[in-house]
């Protein structure tokens, strides 16, 4: 797993955070990259698996500058490469850290994409009749006022 980000965006301890999290039963590696795609040595690596960008969200305002310009050019060089990532925003530790664990699970198992989970559109039916084709619905939909005509509701007209 490749992660990449700007001066201050705390990549390093992203990493850490990564490395603990799946030490257990997983063989991924986590390797910091943003040196190699600032230096164009991005085709010397292999293609990750799961490629991450630390987002800009911890910054002070004094240091965005800076970072942003970082930032695009370490989007340039993601999208010259090739690699797919995801962005992690947060403004803790903690918080980015579980960002980024949603972003690698699996698209089934993140929260809010189960079908389950997913709003359902009941058909109409009239509340007269309960038939889902019935004609009442015709008689309730607002007339069309023809171009040019103002309704007054004071004269009727």
């Amino acid at each position: 797993m490749a992660v990449a980000g700007a001066t201050g965006a705390d990549v390093q301890a992203l990493c850490a955070g990564l490395r603990e999290r799946l030490a257990s039963g997983t063989a991924w590696q986590v390797l910091d990259v943003t040196e190699a795609l600032l230096e164009g040595a991005a085709a010397a690596l292999p293609a990750p698996a799961r490629c991450l960008l630390a987002g800009l969200d911890v910054l002070p305002p004094a240091q965005r500058p800076a970072a942003e310009a970082l930032d695009q050019r370490l989007r340039e060089a993601l999208q010259r490469a090739g690699w797919s990532y995801g962005v992690v925003y947060g403004r803790t530790p903690a918080e980015r850290l579980e960002a980024a664990c949603r972003l690698l699970a699996p698209p089934s198992r993140r929260p809010g994409t189960s079908s389950e989970s997913a709003p359902r559109l009941r058909p109409w039916c009239c509340p007269e009749c309960l038939v889902p084709e019935c004609e009442h619905r015709l008689f309730r939909l607002p007339r069309q006022v023809p171009r040019g005509h103002w309704i007054d509701d004071e004269d009727g007209g």
